[in-house]
Order: C-alpha cells, then sequence, then structure tokens
C-alpha cells in the first residue's frame, strides 16, 4: 500500500499567512451570511422606513404648517378660514378640536362647537378639563336650562388614564384567579367576595372607558322628528331637541 505524501506546515513559510487569510475570510462570509438571513426582515423593514421617512417629515411639516397659519387667522379673528385651515389637519390632537369648537363658536355654530368640544375632552389631559368646563357654561348660557356639561361618571372616565384602569382590573383578574386556584376562597370567604367585586367592577370600568373614547357621538343641530319602524308604516314616536347627543352603532 502506498502512503500518501504529506507536507508538514512550518511557520517560516511564506504561503502560510495567505491560508490563514482565507480561513479567516470564509468564516466571515459565514458569519455575514447568517447575520442577514436572521435579521432580513429587519433590515427590510429599516429600508422601508428610511424610504418612506422624506415623505413622512413632508408630512409633518405640512400640519405644522397648517396649525400656524390656523392660529394666525384665529389671532385676526377670521373664525371660518381658521376652521378651514383646522380641518386640513391630517393629525388632530385634543388642540386642533378644541381650536375647532373655538372657531364654530364664534361662528356661532353652537352645535359644531359641542361637537368639536366632546371629542376634544376624550384626549385632553386634567389640566384642560377645567377649561372644556368654562367653555360648557358658555354654551349654557345660550341654551338655558339644557345640561351640556359631561355627566359625573364621564368626568371620571375623561380623568382616569385606561391604561391604568385596564393595569388594574388586570391585577385583580390575576388576584382572582390566585385565589381560585389555591383554594383561599373557602377559608377567607370575605377577601375573596372582596376581590371579586373590585375584579368585575374594574373590567366593567375599562369596558365603559374604553366605549366613551372609541364610540361614535353625534349633537342634533335642529329639532329632529324621530321614528318607530321598520313595519308596514313608520309613525313618529317623538322628538329630538337641539344639542341632544346622540350614540351611534
Amino acid at each position: 500500500m502506498k502512503m500518501i505524501p504529506t507536507v508538514n506546515f512550518r511557520p517560516d513559510q511564506k504561503w502560510l499567512p495567505r491560508v490563514i487569510l482565507a480561513k479567516a475570510g470564509i468564516h466571515l462570509t459565514l458569519i455575514r451570511e447568517l447575520l442577514v438571513r436572521k435579521y432580513a426582515g429587519a433590515l427590510f423593514s429599516v429600508s422601508i422606513c428610511l424610504a418612506l421617512f422624506p415623505f413622512l417629515s413632508t408630512a409633518a411639516l405640512q400640519d405644522q404648517e397648517l396649525f400656524l397659519q390656523a392660529n394666525r387667522l384665529y389671532q385676526q379673528q377670521q373664525y371660518q378660514q381658521a376652521e378651514q385651515r383646522y380641518c386640513a389637519l391630517q393629525d388632530k390632537g385634543y388642540a386642533v378640536w378644541f381650536s375647532l369648537g373655538n372657531c364654530a363658536f364664534h361662528r356661532c355654530n353652537y352645535p359644531q362647537a359641542y361637537a368639536y368640544w366632546l371629542r376634544a375632552q376624550r384626549e385632553a389631559p386634567c389640566s384642560m378639563q377645567s377649561v372644556l368646563e368654562q367653555n360648557y357654561a358658555q354654551l349654557t348660557a345660550v341654551y338655558p336650562g339644557k345640561q351640556l356639561s359631561p355627566s359625573l361618571s364621564q368626568q371620571i372616565l375623561v380623568r382616569l388614564s385606561p391604561f391604568y384602569i385596564q393595569l388594574v382590573a388586570a391585577f385583580f383578574w390575576i388576584l382572582l384567579w390566585w385565589f381560585v386556584m389555591l383554594g383561599r376562597w373557602k377559608k377567607q370567604r370575605a377577601l375573596f367576595i372582596l376581590i371579586t367585586f373590585l375584579a368585575f367592577a374594574s373590567g366593567a370600568l375599562a369596558y365603559w372607558s374604553y366605549e366613551y373614547r372609541t364610540g361614535m357621538y353625534a349633537v342634533t343641530s335642529g329639532p329632529i322628528v324621530v321614528y318607530s319602524g321598520p313595519n308596514e308604516q313608520y309613525h313618529a314616536i317623538g322628538q329630538l331637541d337641539e344639542m341632544t347627543v346622540c350614540r351611534l352603532y
């Protein structure tokens, strides 16, 4: 049997660094391919964001310019033109809705102003609620005998953060599950009843907060006749007065 000739490499050979560099290049190529495969989705998302960034920044600059123009027109008491600028904004926060209500109020369009202020109240911070209540008082002076201020329950829902309400509800439901799993509800019935009540109450509060903040409402701009149906013949069953808030489903 013939022996396969072998070559013993010595460190002093000149081509040894080339072999080491070639192996290092192979390893680096493999690492690069693994990284590309692993983070291909992230790299694609980053590239899309970078491609869309000029368009997003342009839209933000346009909104900022429109908002400044609307503020200048409002200070010049050109309320109709200011309202048009505010309505043209793509991203409307509570400040924009509040300003739209002010423009409508100065133009004596009170139902529209009331609708705008109700929309602003959903997102406004607690420091803004007192200003909105003053505006509701001005509307009440225009419509004496009409209760336009939000109810006590709505004021509580507005002042409570939905995130903290959901966090509290999740805590009580987890605590209730823990009581049931460990069987402690048999020994501590009073505490179990209290935790059950708080869990259901916090869950209901979270649901009401979500419905109030995401629901659609309409404000009547004049007397509206309410009809009953569908049946063979519609007939009037009542009438909605002006400035009545209706929940839309």
